[in-house]
C-alpha cells in the first residue's frame, strides 16, 4: 500500500499507529515518574542531573524508536545488525543511517511530555468543557479553539522537522 508515498506495509501503519500511554495508563513504569514528569518545562532530574523516571521514559524513547524503524525499515542501521547497506528507489547502494542518540531520543521524549502534551491536553480541556452548542458566542470559540490547536501542532511540526529547538 502506499503512504504519503512511500511503500508502507499495513502492519507496519498499525505498529507505528500505536499510542505511547501517559499517567496512569502507563502502568507501574509511571510511578517511578513522581506524578509528573516535568518541571519547567523540562524533564524532573535529581540533583546530579540524572532524568527520574528512567523505566517510564526507556519505554517512551523505545516506542519512539520502534516507530522510526517500521516506518522506514531500509534506512536505519540497527546496533548488531550485519545488514550496512541497502539499495534506494533507484537502485542505488547507500549507507544506512545510525540511529538517533539515546541523547537525542531523550530530547524527543522532553519535548513531547514536558511542552507538547501538556498544551495539547490544555486546549482539548478548554475545547470540551461546559460546551454549550446554542451559546452565540460558541461558533466564535470553536474557531478559536481550533486555532490554538492547530497552533500547538504547529509547533510541535517545527520540532519534528528539526526547524526551531525549544530548549
Amino acid at each position: 500500500h502506499r503512504l504519503g508515498g512511500s511503500n508502507i506495509e499495513d502492519r507496519a501503519t498499525w505498529e507505528a499507529a500505536k499510542p505511547i500511554p501517559v499517567g496512569f495508563l502507563a502502568g507501574d513504569d509511571w510511578k517511578g515518574v513522581s506524578g509528573t514528569a516535568c518541571k519547567n518545562g523540562r524533564l524532573r532530574r535529581d540533583k546530579s542531573g540524572k532524568v527520574l523516571g528512567g523505566a517510564y521514559l526507556s519505554r517512551f524513547a523505545k516506542g519512539i524508536k520502534d516507530t522510526l524503524i517500521y516506518m522506514e525499515p531500509n534506512r536505519w542501521f540497527i546496533e548488531g545488525s550485519t545488514n550496512f547497506g541497502t539499495i534506494d528507489s533507484q537502485g542505488r547502494k547507500r549507507e544506512r543511517e545510525p540511529l538517533p542518540s539515546k541523547r537525542e531520543f531523550v530530547r524527543i521524549v522532553e519535548f513531547v511530555l514536558c511542552q507538547h502534551l501538556p498544551a495539547a491536553l490544555e486546549v482539548q480541556e478548554d475545547m470540551y468543557s461546559g460546551v454549550k452548542p446554542r451559546d452565540e458566542n460558541y461558533p466564535r470559540k470553536a474557531r478559536q479553539h481550533s486555532k490554538m490547536q492547530n497552533d500547538v501542532m504547529r509547533k510541535f511540526s517545527g520540532f519534528a522537522e528539526g526547524q526551531v529547538d525549544y530548549f
